[in-house]
């Protein structure tokens, strides 16, 4: 049976070795060849270092269809010796009968083709989404990997008008967690989301593996990433009228 799910815990069974934990659902039988979570339809949480649970607000749920895979992007980083991984995962789902009135989204902003240059500092990368509908925007959740240093997220309106709506001075890859709006910000269509990221890749950031190379996406944590995660509602869709919003979203 389908069930509405409320909150999500990932909690890595090696925090060593475990970089970062994504769940998704997928249709269905999953497609031949490499897992890609393109395949997936809704996320459920996910887990970085530092990162806590997720819960969405009262009257919002996502749905998790009876049938179908559930899909993990299991992602390691090693640490010199072998080790085994039992990572859990835990669904709080609304009462049996009873279903939100809206539903929650989800989507991603991300960059896989930065290029960080060698020993330089306060690099800027940026990548954006643009809404075609509006929209309400609940959390955001910013990433990058030992070489960021800040973070900032902002709206750029129909009109041109810049709103930021978090500013992250100091990035730090040990302290990852979800940003919950105080109140939901509301997004025109037309208007765009755009994350900046600055990455220190000097001798000056400790936490650098090695500032005399060339960095850019790959997925250990001494190369780099350009990802930000958010959660949102569109205001033309609840339960009872489910909208086309999934494949209507696309980042730059």
């Amino acid at each position: 049976e389908g069930r509405w799910v409320r909150a999500a815990t990932l909690a890595p069974g090696d925090r060593r070795g475990v970089h970062h934990i994504l769940a998704g659902y997928i249709p269905g039988e999953p497609k031949k060849g490499p897992a890609s979570a393109s395949q997936w339809e809704a996320n459920y949480g996910e887990y970085a270092v530092g990162g806590e649970s997720f819960q969405v607000p009262a009257g919002l749920g996502i749905y998790l269809p009876p049938g179908g895979h559930k899909g993990f992007q299991m992602h390691y980083t090693p640490y010199g010796k072998e080790a085994v991984d039992n990572s859990k995962m835990a669904l709080y789902f609304y009462p049996e009968g009873q279903k939100p009135e809206r539903i929650m989204r989800h989507t991603v902003i991300a960059d896989n083709f930065i290029e960080l240059p060698p020993n330089k500092d306060k690099h800027e990368e940026i990548a954006y989404l643009t809404f075609p509908k509006e929209a309400r925007l609940y959390s955001v959740f910013l990433h990058t990997h030992y070489r960021g240093q800040a973070g900032r997220f902002d709206i750029v309106y129909p009109d041109g008008t810049k709103k930021a709506l978090i500013n992250l001075p100091r990035y730090d890859f040990n302290w990852q967690r979800t940003y919950d709006f105080a109140e939901p910000v509301t997004i025109p269509a037309g208007a765009k989301l755009v994350a900046t990221y600055l990455y220190d890749n000097s001798v000056r950031n400790a936490s650098n593996p090695n500032p005399n190379e060339t960095v850019i996406w790959a997925d250990q944590s001494w190369e780099e990433m350009h990802y930000t995660s958010i959660y949102y509602e569109c205001t033309d869709e609840t339960v009872a009228k489910k909208a086309d919003a999934t494949d209507e979203m696309r980042s730059g």
